[in-house]
């Protein structure tokens, strides 16, 4: 037999990285052109994204694949994206995890190659569960769940690398499935996910023993309304103000099972992975002790308008690095035992951090003199140490006339700075 048919490995046994080898090849194969080549930030961005990064999505559609190679994958990717140096890897100034987060919450967007291979699967869980009578659904439920439904069926003994693949996406599926109300008689109140909100989509508990079993039960089948003296009364506060907010259809249909993460319940595998990366993201959180923002929303909507602004990839590239303070100024370096002291190279000041370096540096201090009196004013009253919050502050709460001016003087600035110190050219 060929090792390959129609794009797929013909034979997957227990040791799979032989088997899936070959993804590893293509990315090097790839990954190897581009490393001799010298590209901005927005280009490298568009290839790892348009090109590396899709190479293995048609077999992580099928099969899971070993966390070894996804994680050599991204270690190529990696290595492409911060550069190498006569064979040796530069230093990674923003970590991996960072990078692969969404754009809205502070990342580069790049794909987490295990979350979104369960996010692929998952979406193919989701075929099998809303299309019960096709062939593939029918062949699977003869051999692995007879007895079953789907979503409680197990791996069983001696199943295939489809089977175990198709398992992992079954359990990505139920953290974001609910039913959507109909009649309500097939929903069971405690051990089915129906009540859409954020988190817990299940009722907590009873507060009275006894309670009603199914969602049929908790309303009026004439004028299809809630009941809302039972609901109040077997339920807590919080879950009886969620469940009365459910919208009850006149038309008599039966429940169906929807995507909570998307408005017209359909699965998508965007939401999917971005709700496996939001859960990665708050377990880590929770186990590093990191604090979360305050504001979610603001922040998020602070991230969209940095991307969205008419501006070239690479000074984009630069602002996201700004704002994550990952720009390599002394003060930087030496935090990173990278140096033995922080001071500026080019004027000799005692701590080179990215105030310094973009605003109050000699070199800096000659080009802000060229620019409008307006700009410099307003640089001058900025009294922002985060360089976070100075970013974003430039991106949403400035004209954005003045804000790209500022933004790509600054660009300019560190590009001038980084070829007088490493190559003694002078601008």
């Amino acid at each position: 037999l060929n090792e390959r048919y129609l794009g797929l490995p013909t034979e997957v046994g227990r040791t799979t990285n032989g088997a899936f080898k070959y993804l590893k090849d293509r990315v090097w194969n790839k990954v190897q052109g581009w490393i001799e080549q010298t590209l901005s930030a927005g280009r490298k961005e568009a290839l790892i994204k348009s090109v590396a990064q899709a190479i293995p999505t048609y077999t992580m559609g099928c099969f899971r694949l070993p966390r070894g190679l996804c994680d050599h994958i991204n270690s190529l990717l990696r290595k492409f994206w911060w550069g190498s140096k006569r064979g040796e890897r530069k230093t990674s100034w923003v970590a991996w995890g960072k990078i692969v987060q969404p754009k809205y919450i502070g990342g580069l967007g790049f794909r987490d190659i295990e979350m979104f291979n369960l996010a692929l699967l998952a979406r193919q869980a989701w075929r099998l569960l809303i299309r019960p009578q096709s062939i593939c659904s029918q062949i699977l439920k003869a051999v692995y769940f007879p007895s079953s439904e789907l979503l409680n069926a197990s791996v069983g003994n001696n199943p295939s690398k489809t089977w175990r693949a198709i398992c992992d996406g079954i359990d990505v599926l139920k953290q974001g499935l609910i039913k959507r109300i109909g009649d309500g008689e097939s929903t069971q109140i405690w051990g089915c996910n129906w009540i859409p909100r954020t988190g817990m989509y299940k009722p907590l508990s009873s507060k009275v023993p006894y309670p009603p079993t199914r969602v049929c039960q908790l309303f009026d089948h004439t004028s299809m309304t809630w009941k809302s003296d039972i609901v109040r009364h077997y339920f807590s506060p919080m879950d009886s103000e969620a469940i009365l907010q459910i919208p009850l259809s006149l038309r008599k249909q039966e429940d169906c099972w929807a995507w909570h993460h998307e408005r017209n319940g359909l699965f998508s595998v965007r939401s999917a992975y971005r709700m496996l990366i939001q859960a990665k993201k708050s377990r880590e959180d929770y186990f590093e002790s990191r604090a979360s923002c305050s504001d979610i929303e603001t922040r998020q909507k602070e991230w969209k308008h940095l991307w969205g602004m008419q501006l070239p990839s690479k000074i984009k590239v630069f602002c996201w690095r700004l704002a994550l303070n990952s720009i390599p100024t002394g003060k930087v370096l030496k935090s990173r035992n990278l140096a033995t002291t922080a001071e500026c190279k080019i004027c000799g000041a005692g701590e080179d951090s990215w105030e310094h370096a973009l605003l109050h540096c000699t070199v800096s201090r000659c080009v802000w003199a060229l620019v409008d009196e307006e700009i410099t004013e307003l640089l001058a009253t900025l009294r922002i140490s985060d360089p976070k919050h100075c970013a974003l502050f430039m991106c949403c709460n400035i004209p954005q006339v003045e804000g790209i001016r500022i933004l790509i003087t600054c660009w300019a600035i560190w590009h001038a700075r980084r070829k007088a110190i490493h190559e003694g050219v002078f601008l």
